[in-house]
Parts: C-alpha cells; sequence; structure tokens
C-alpha cells in the first residue's frame, strides 16, 4: 500500500511530507485549494507527462519521493527482472528541473519513466467521472481477474503468439512455393535433359578427338599400309640365309648374321605397331554423324545452361540439389502445417475453456453489481456484461467483453461510455469498482471527485460503499461532499494561504473538533463555521457511527 509521500515545490506545495495509513482517507478543502495537487504530485512521481509549470514559482526544481510497503508480486518480479532490489520497501523518486530533465529513481536506481509506469500500473489506480472501466479491453482484462482466468488468458496469448509466428512461417514457405512453382517445373524438366544427355567430365575433348581421327582415317590406312609394304620382312630373311652360309668364310659374317637378325626383330615390332594403328581405325565405334550429332547436343546444352560442355555435369549436379532443396521446402511445409493445426487446438480448446469462465463470471459479477447499485439507491438501475463471441481469434481469445447499463426500467441497455455522464453514471462506475476491487491485485485505490453530481442520501450511499471497499483495500478520495468526508478513518484537509506573495498549499491531518469544522465548512460553503453547521455535521458523524454498528 502507499505508505508516504514528501513533495517538495510541486505547484502551490512548499514541502509536504505524509505518511498514510490503511482504510479509507479523505481529502478535501475549498474550490481552488488544490485538493488533487497531491494526486497530480503522485502520478508525477510514477511517470506521468512532465511539464516545467508544475515547478512551483521562483524555484529551480521540483521532486517528489512515494513510499510503498507490501508490494503485490507483480511488482516484486517486475522489479527483479530489472534487478532491482524488491526486498522491503519500494521508494520511488523522481525530480524535475527548470531546462526540462527529469529523472526517475526506483529504491536509489535510476529508471525510465515509462518503467516506472509499468510498476505504477499494478501499485496504485486512479478513477474519476471517465475513467479506464470505460475501456473495452479494461473491462475484459476485469472480468478475466474476476474469473480467475488470468493464468489461462497469459497462456493463450502465448499459444497465440507461437500459433501467429508459425502461421507467419507457413505463409513465407507458401509464397517461396508459389514463386518456385514455375520453376520446379524448369528444374525437372531439365533434370530429365541432362540426365537422358548424361554428359561427361571432359566429353568434348574426346569428342573432338575421335572426329579429328575418323576425319584422318582412310589417310592413315594408306599410310600404315605403305610403311608396311617398305617394311618387307622377307628380304631381310633371305639375306639372313645368305650370310649364314657363308659364316664359315668370314667370320665377321657371324656378327652380320647377328645384326640382321635384330634388324628383323625391330621391323616386327614395327610391324605390330602399325597393325594396332590399323585396327584401331577398324574399330572405331561412332560414325562421324554420331559424334557431330553428339556435339552438337552438348553444345546445345552448354547454350541453355550458358556455360561450357564440361560444367555441364556440374550443372546437373546444382539442379539436382535445387530440387532436393524444393522438395525439402515442401517436407517443410506439410510439418509447419501440422504443427499449427496442433497448435490451433491448443489455442481453440484453451480459448473455449475460457469463455465458459468468463460467461459464469459474467452473471456474477453482473449480480454483484447490481447488489451495489441498489446499495447506492440505484435499484432502479440495470448492469449487464455481455459476452459475445467473435470469429477472429486474438491474444485474448474468442470473445468481446462489454459492459452494460440501463438507467431507467424500460430503457434499453447501453455501453458504460453512452450513460449520461452525472450522478448515475458515477455510482454505476463506483457500483463495478467496488465489484472488482476485492478480486484484483492493486492495493491502493484513489477516488477523484467521484461523487460529484451527488448528494444527500445518495452521496452517503457512496461514502459507505468506500468504507466497505477499505476494509480490504487503502482507499482515497478526493470529495466536496461531507456525507462522503464523514465515512473516512482519517481525513486530510487542503489549504491555501499566502507567503512572501506567493500562494502556498499546505497538506495535513485533521481529527476532532477541526475534522468536525471542516465537515460543518463543507455544509455550509463558508468560511464562517456556524454552530448549525457543527450540529448538522456532528449529525452525519453520528449517523455514520450508528451505521458502522450496525
Amino acid at each position: 500500500m502507499l505508505k508516504s509521500v514528501a513533495v517538495r515545490d510541486f505547484i502551490l506545495i512548499d514541502e509536504v511530507l505524509l505518511d498514510f495509513y490503511c482504510g479509507m482517507t479523505v481529502i478535501t478543502g475549498e474550490t481552488g485549494a488544490g485538493k488533487s495537487m497531491l494526486l497530480s504530485a503522485i502520478e508525477f512521481a510514477l511517470g506521468a507527462r512532465i511539464e516545467t509549470k508544475l515547478i512551483r514559482q521562483k524555484c529551480d526544481s521540483t521532486s517528489v519521493t512515494i513510499e510503498f510497503d507490501n508490494i503485490p508480486s507483480s511488482v516484486a518480479n517486475l522489479l527483479n527482472s530489472a534487478d532491482i532490489d524488491a526486498e522491503g520497501n519500494l521508494i520511488i523518486r523522481r525530480t524535475l528541473s527548470l531546462d526540462g530533465k527529469s529523472r526517475v529513481f526506483i529504491n536509489d536506481q535510476v529508471v525510465s519513466a515509462k518503467f516506472a509506469q509499468s510498476v505504477f500500473t499494478d501499485l496504485l489506480e486512479v478513477h474519476g467521472q471517465r475513467d479506464s472501466i470505460l475501456s473495452a479491453d479494461t473491462q475484459l482484462m476485469a472480468l478475466d481477474r474476476f474469473a480467475d482466468a488470468s493464468l489461462e488468458r497469459k497462456n493463450l496469448a502465448d499459444i497465440h503468439t507461437s500459433k501467429t509466428q508459425t502461421q507467419n512461417e507457413l505463409d513465407s514457405v507458401d509464397d517461396e512455393l508459389e514463386q518456385i512453382a514455375k520453376e520446379q517445373d524448369y528444374i525437372a524438366a531439365c533434370i530429365k535433359e541432362l540426365e537422358s544427355a548424361n554428359p561427361t567430365e571432359n566429353e568434348e575433348a574426346g569428342l573432338l578427338q575421335q572426329r579429328l581421327a575418323i576425319k584422318n582415317a582412310a589417310k592413315l590406312k594408306e599410310l600404315v599400309l605403305a610403311t608396311e609394304t617398305l617394311c618387307d620382312i622377307s628380304n631381310f630373311i633371305e639375306a639372313q640365309k645368305l650370310v649364314a652360309r657363308g659364316i664359315e668364310l668370314h667370320p665377321g659374317l657371324k656378327n652380320v648374321s647377328e645384326a640382321i637378325e635384330a634388324a628383323v626383330a625391330s621391323v616386327d615390332t614395327v610391324l605390330v605397331k602399325l597393325e594396332a594403328i590399323r585396327c584401331d581405325v577398324d574399330l572405331q565405334d561412332k560414325s562421324a554423324d554420331e559424334i557431330e550429332g553428339r556435339l552438337m547436343l552438348l553444345r546445345d546444352l552448354a547454350r541453355k545452361h550458358n556455360c561450357s560442355i564440361d560444367l555441364l555435369p556440374k550443372i546437373l549436379e546444382g539442379m539436382k540439389a535445387k530440387a532436393f532443396e524444393i522438395t525439402a521446402l515442401i517436407k517443410k511445409h506439410d510439418q509447419i502445417k501440422v504443427t499449427l493445426s496442433d497448435i490451433t487446438c491448443q489455442y481453440n480448446e484453451l480459448a473455449n475453456k475460457i469463455t465458459i469462465k468468463r460467461q459464469e463470471a459474467a452473471l456474477k459479477l453482473s449480480n454483484l453489481v447490481n447488489a451495489n447499485l441498489s446499495a447506492l439507491r440505484l435499484a432502479q438501475c440495470k448492469f449487464h456484461v455481455l459476452v459475445e463471441s467473435t470469429q477472429k481469434a486474438t491474444a485474448t481469445g474468442n470473445d468481446t467483453i462489454t459492459f452494460l447499463a440501463s438507467t431507467n426500467p424500460g430503457l434499453p441497455m447501453t455501453k458504460l461510455d453512452k450513460v449520461a455522464s452525472g450522478g448515475e453514471a458515477i455510482r454505476i462506475m463506483l457500483a463495478i469498482k467496488v465489484a472488482l476491487a476485492e478480486i484484483m491485485d492493486i492495493p491502493t485505490f484513489i477516488f477523484d471527485e467521484i461523487d460529484s453530481g451527488t448528494s444527500g442520501v445518495a452521496a452517503s450511499a457512496i461514502g459507505s460503499m468506500l468504507n466497505s471497499m477499505s476494509k480490504h483495500k487503502q482507499v482515497f478520495t478526493i470529495t466536496h461532499s461531507p456525507q462522503v468526508a464523514v465515512h473516512a478513518e482519517k481525513h486530510l484537509l487542503v489549504k491555501k494561504s499566502m507567503s512572501d506573495n506567493q500562494n502556498i498549499t499546505t497538506i495535513g491531518y485533521v481529527d476532532g473538533q477541526d475534522r468536525l469544522e471542516a465537515v460543518a465548512k463543507m455544509l455550509t460553503m463558508d468560511d464562517e463555521v456556524t454552530s448549525e453547521a457543527c450540529s448538522a455535521a456532528n449529525t452525519l458523524f453520528f449517523a455514520r457511527k450508528v451505521q458502522a454498528d450496525q
């Protein structure tokens, strides 16, 4: 709860240090005295928009320090996530200088105003004639808290995020598949064409060599034949026979015979090699037309793929890899669809569970608010929480929540923001707030003239309900109504006076006779407190005591 506030040089406040208490505290004062100034200071400390006019005249800076104890676990978790000590009390201090520079400290650690606002959300709630309960989002959040569905709602938001991300991933794959649909057919055709051609590495060089060989085949055969004729080995054989018969005639003929024998062997080797060449020409397995056709096919493919013939095998490998990627992409697409289907089932199951909780809570909350309306002297006014299904799945589910009210019998139910302003609208919102307050984690509530436009019995009913609410929440109310003021356990009186030709606002607690006179002045709306006004104020306090004792 809000434990204390220290304000220095803020608007008309010179210096104020206040300790706060459990229960209900009322803040009163004459019109223009600055009753809402304390609220403005608190909101400033909690990250509200800054203006240099907040600095008191003739001062260089302003500062507001507020202290909370028994902070909610949600706030402690938020502080821990920012590495801020969450043990013990929470102290928030904000300063502002004339140059517009502002600094916010939480437990002596500098933070942004935005972070301070996020902390403020679960620490304190401010209500007026036109407040956040009129927002559809706030109404949905309030009903979910009332339905004890906050955890399911958080889980649903996580599932919805996962669902959205998965759907986006599927859409991306769909777009990619759509873009490559034609390319897929082209790649498949290219693979079939290249596989049919079956190009091999260095094939072009081999084909050119074969073509050249076929072109020169006739000349080669003629050359081989002529060479074979010239290499007639029979002459060498006859010569060897002659020499062999005359070896005895001269010893040197033996060497000649051996030389002729070697020559015969060499010529025989030449003839064998010539025969091999001739056989090689005869064994050509492709015709010139076949080789030309093959070269033409490979060259056409090379032109098609803008590469050399030797690179065609790598082109085929690349095409196959691309086809594999497409297949993998299709497989991924199918897997994502399965995942999305599973997530959608989880979402629908949890969303339906939350819808049931909301429908049950809507009936319970409607009955509770209507009971509060009767206590506020608005028995003819009816309240209803409408839960409607929507076709669009959102992070909060498939429902829209609308708070409706009818101020008189026979009038149709209408949205809260369409209810005519004034006492009835104020009491309707108060009835809602009181019904919701007990289940909310927020420990402190401030009501800024929520009793505006009411008086007498209606104002007293408002005071009674605020006091009832203060049994489990810390309640502050800024009011002009004496009927409301007497219901508070503590009474802060705001006064404005002149000092050094400047207006100064002072704020302090009043009790006993001082409090009686403060309420009496509210009854007379006059600076002079008459005995009749004191008597009337005393009557209000007595009636309040009788009511509390009952």
